[in-house]
């Protein structure tokens, strides 16, 4: 019989992942709300050089001059008003650049030294007497180049001038165009200016995480002599993805990478080899002294029902105590040729029909509930 103390062997490593997840996060919440800050000011910056160009549109429309597109794409006009936004933008981009590589070079050091805590755990829960290397993360210093010109966060963060001029140029042609007055072309710069702190905050947060998770793959790959794998670990708490849920207690190479969504806040657990797998087939009988592996569908199981609905939503929820769909369906893994494979929530509508599901054959990924 299993004893409460076995039981509660492996929540040493779930509580280190946890805390390793709140220093990670406190790491970045003075960068994120300062990045988040420029870009609201960048925004700013551009919606008042946007409300002078309108403000002299009102003054035109008032004293009964004919105000068409064409008078609106007069350059000198435009490009002055437009000016101001453009600098203001790309001067931002540039800070954000700088901001991102600084919270990267400390996610990576961060990373290493938070996997080797937790291989070390790992090791001892299995009883092995093995020692764990403890990467050394000065070469991961190159990692930041996920940042190096012409990759795709330098590319999204250097385009964003020219999407802001874009953006305004075509709500101002449009509303005149139509005869629209200024709260309605103030009100479309808004919802069509993608320049929220969220969208700063996202970057920073996403590539942060990415930097600590290869800095943490390349310590596990440095112990392959006593590591099987690790194990995909999700935060179960209120603001708990679905696809995440159920990815949680998935068994992976240590090749693989976690492959989360933006914003992802799983982590990566080492996992120990078999006593077989150490020291081949005559300890095949020796029984596993590694703790057992958390399962994110028996978390689901056993929450009462208003927290499953909260997680999976209403028709997803209904849909899977029916059993029409399972957890591991609502799984998507996409590919993007930048950004690489990525998984997210699939819709009811996209389970139903058979689009966006989750794949094995990709390299690492293994969508199935570790066996012991």
């Amino acid at each position: 019989m299993t004893t409460p103390e076995a039981l509660a062997l492996p929540g040493v490593l779930y509580e280190q992942a946890a805390r390793f997840q709140a220093e990670l996060d406190a790491l970045l919440e003075g960068p994120a709300s300062r990045l988040a800050l420029a870009h609201v000011q960048a925004y700013q910056a551009a919606l008042g050089d946007y409300a002078a160009l309108l403000d002299k549109i009102e003054v035109a429309r008032k004293a009964g001059e004919d105000v068409t597109p064409a008078w609106l794409y007069q350059r000198a006009r435009l490009d002055a008003a437009l000016a101001g936004t453009r600098a203001e933008i790309i001067r931002f981009s540039a800070y954000a650049s700088a901001e991102v590589r600084a919270v990267q070079a400390a996610a990576l050091q961060a990373g290493a030294a938070h996997a080797a805590t937790m291989g070390r755990t790992a090791v001892d829960q299995a009883g092995l007497e093995a020692s764990f290397v403890a990467y050394d993360p000065a070469p991961l210093e190159a990692l930041v180049g996920f940042l190096a010109d012409g990759s795709p966060l330098d590319e999204l963060l250097s385009n964003l001038a020219d999407d802001t001029t874009d953006a305004l140029r075509s709500t101002l042609v449009r509303g005149v165009a139509l005869g629209k007055g200024v709260p309605w072309m103030r009100r479309r710069v808004r919802q069509g200016l993608d320049l929220s702190g969220w969208r700063a905050e996202t970057i920073l947060r996403t590539e942060a995480h990415r930097a600590y998770r290869e800095a943490q793959r390349r310590t596990y790959l440095a112990n392959l002599d006593v590591l099987a794998g690790w194990v995909w670990t999700a935060t179960l708490d209120d603001r708990l993805c679905p696809a995440c849920l159920a990815m949680d207690g998935t068994l992976h190479p240590l090749t693989a990478i976690l492959d989360g969504h933006p914003r992802c806040r799983c982590a990566m657990i080492p996992r120990t080899k078999t006593w077989e797998e150490l020291l081949g087939p005559d300890f095949a009988d020796v029984a596993d002294s590694r703790p057992p592996v958390r399962n994110g569908k028996a978390w689901l199981e056993a929450q009462p029902a208003t927290v499953q609905q909260r997680v999976l939503g209403p028709a997803k929820w209904r849909a899977w105590r029916s059993g029409r769909i399972t957890l591991d369906e609502v799984v998507a893994r996409t590919f993007d040729p930048a950004w690489g494979t990525m998984r997210r929530e699939r819709s009811l509508l996209e389970i139903t029909q058979g689009r966006n599901a989750n794949y094995a054959d990709a390299p690492g990924a293994v969508p199935l509930h570790l066996p012991r």
